[in-house]
């Protein structure tokens, strides 16, 4: 009789811890099911949205339409624009906003044909740092800033040419002062040819478009007054979130060129372009953010001579 109650209290025994992992393994299973949910949408929330914020914020020319805030956020596909579809149109190359201006050849036909009739010619390039060839970590200057390898190219191109390229360039100035020391600088040299790159250093004074329009007419206008054919560069692009106040000159400058016959080369666009043709690192090109590196300076050059080549 004891053994019977035994067994069957054995037996209830094994029966309640039975139920009792039976209940504590549906216990554990719907736990971990409702993590594996949680999970999951914690997961799905953190997917990033398949539109790109940044693409969107790629600069447009600025309209009423653009500053208004009801504009409905739009398809980054439609909102990129990678190439020029109209005149003073703005876009993005490698992270950097330029504008889109064509060239005006103009005084650049003249001084091509002068150099292949083998003529003795003297052109200065006035402007800035960039213009004189700053050297990134000192005080000098690189050993072959723009003018020259602008000469080098030309002659090479037209040997019989008798031609000489005067580098007038200086470091932090402004189309201010440039307009200020034209006479000493400049038109003390007679040159016959005259290449202009300011806007940098107005860019960061804060200098508005209308100054720095009337600036740089002050400079072209006494250089037509005496006979000389002048070529207006857009100044090269840079990295610092300066440069988004400086392109707003850049159509300034070829309103100029069209109004007083000059040459305008789109140096800012066109150098941007040559840097995402050849892979290069913006980091290296413009190592301080500004200046190019030393080897880099031949760019400008280069593109200069390729827009006078383009026929």
């Amino acid at each position: 009789m004891v053994l019977l109650l035994y067994i069957k209290k054995y037996k209830l025994s094994i029966t309640k811890h039975f139920l009792s992992l039976f209940y504590l393994s549906l216990l554990l299973w719907s736990c971990g099911g409702q993590s594996e949910q949680t999970n999951q949408t914690d997961t799905t929330q953190n997917i990033p949205k398949t539109e790109d914020t940044v693409t969107q914020a790629v600069s447009k020319t600025l309209t009423s339409d653009t500053m208004n805030t009801n504009e409905q956020p739009q398809n980054s596909s439609t909102t990129t624009q990678k190439t020029c579809e109209n005149e003073g149109d703005t876009l993005t190359i490698k992270g950097v906003k330029t504008v889109c201006l064509d060239h005006l050849r103009g005084p650049i036909d003249k001084l091509l044909t002068a150099l292949q009739k083998g003529d003795s010619l003297k052109v200065v390039c006035f402007g800035n740092s960039i213009t004189n060839g700053y050297k990134v970590g000192s005080f000098g200057t690189v050993a072959n800033p723009y003018p020259y390898v602008l000469e080098r190219l030309l002659k090479k191109k037209y040997p019989n040419a008798g031609l000489k390229v005067v580098k007038e360039g200086h470091n932090g100035w402004r189309s201010d002062q440039g307009a200020k020391n034209l006479d000493q600088l400049v038109l003390v040299k007679k040159p016959d040819f005259v290449t202009l790159m300011f806007g940098i250093n107005d860019a960061y004074a804060g200098w508005t478009t209308t100054f720095f329009q009337q600036q740089m007419e002050r400079i072209i206008t006494q250089l037509k007054a005496q006979n000389i054919e002048v070529i207006v560069l857009g100044f090269t692009p840079f990295t610092t979130p300066y440069n988004e106040k400086a392109i707003t000159y850049l159509p300034v400058l070829k309103n100029l060129a069209q109004k007083h016959n000059c040459g305008f080369v789109n140096l800012h666009k066109t150098l941007l372009e040559r840097i995402q043709k050849d892979k290069l690192d913006l980091d290296k090109v413009f190592p301080d953010e500004v200046h190019f590196g030393d080897e880099y300076y031949a760019l400008i050059a280069e593109e200069i001579f390729g827009v006078m080549m383009a026929k």
